[in-house]
């Protein structure tokens, strides 16, 4: 295979074919990587922001607004067999449609919400019906808050507010 020529010019010195300077390389470089980067950003944002126009990928608006309710420290008497068994325990409770509990009074105390004596009735009642077997288990807990909820919610009844949720801020066992 024949190599390529070089073509002299008239001082005698081999000149080169032209070729692209390096500047133009790398200025074509930069540009290409420019345009890789917009359009990838364009790519990932996108269906972002498809999907906010359409009302997709946000979570809907809950109808109340929520409340939480401190109920405070209950220690109960558990079912055991030997009747020495108990659970110090500490829930708060979260809830939609009721009218928040009103601040204020004397000493900055806040008010009780009329529904808490009988929540609270309920609690005492479905946790001195356990055992401690039960809740030593984490699905024990589970179904301890479960069994509140519908407690709690069949006590409550319509004309208050929906209970949602039960938390367990302390509990203890002996």
């Amino acid at each position: 295979m024949a190599e390529p020529q070089e073509v002299s010019s008239e001082a005698g010195t081999p000149v080169r074919g032209r070729g692209t300077p390096p500047l133009l390389l790398i200025l074509l470089l930069l540009c290409s990587v420019a345009s890789l980067v917009v359009s990838t950003l364009t790519l990932l944002t996108r269906p972002r922001a498809e999907a906010a126009a359409s009302g997709q990928g946000t979570r809907p608006a809950a109808t109340h607004p929520r409340e939480r309710h401190d109920l405070g420290e209950f220690l109960v008497n558990l079912a055991d067999p030997d009747g020495n068994g108990y659970v110090k325990a500490t829930l708060v409770l979260e809830y939609e449609g009721g009218k928040p509990a009103a601040k204020g009074g004397h000493g900055g105390a806040e008010a009780v919400p009329e529904w808490e004596a009988p929540v609270r009735d309920a609690v005492v009642s479905v946790l001195s019906a356990c055992r401690r077997e039960e809740l030593r288990q984490e699905s024990g807990k589970s179904a301890l808050k479960k069994r509140l909820l519908a407690r709690i919610n069949g006590v409550v009844g319509k004309g208050g507010p929906q209970f949602v949720a039960v938390y367990f801020t302390s509990f203890a066992m002996q």
